[in-house]
C-alpha cells in the first residue's frame, strides 16, 4: 500500500505513505516505511521513520529504525529501537 496518509485497520503486508496512523483496535504485520507513524493497535514488524509515537493503547513487537521515538504511558512494547543501532527493550 502506498500513499500520502493511510489510516490502518488491518492489514498484512507493507506500507509506505508520508503518515501512517494504526488506529486503537488495529492488527498490522509487516514492514512500513513513513515519515511518521502514529501507532495505537498492535503492530508487528519493522518500521523505518522519521518519526514514530506509540500512543498508551499500542502493543508493539519488532524493530523500530527512527529519529524520533515518543512513547506514552502504558504503551506496550517489546521491540529493538535504535538510530543506527537497534537495541532490544522488553
Amino acid at each position: 500500500m502506498t500513499g500520502l496518509v493511510a489510516q490502518i485497520v488491518s492489514v498484512e503486508g507493507g506500507l509506505h505513505a508520508s503518515i501512517v496512523w494504526i488506529s486503537d483496535g488495529a492488527q498490522v504485520e509487516g514492514a512500513i516505511v513513513a515519515q511518521e507513524l502514529i501507532i495505537g493497535g498492535r503492530f508487528k514488524g519493522t518500521i523505518q521513520a522519521n518519526r514514530v509515537t506509540l500512543i498508551s493503547s499500542a502493543v508493539v513487537e519488532g524493530e523500530i529504525h527512527q529519529r524520533s521515538l515518543a512513547i506514552e504511558d502504558k504503551a506496550h512494547d517489546k521491540l529493538r529501537a535504535g538510530n543506527p543501532t537497534p537495541r532490544r527493550w522488553s
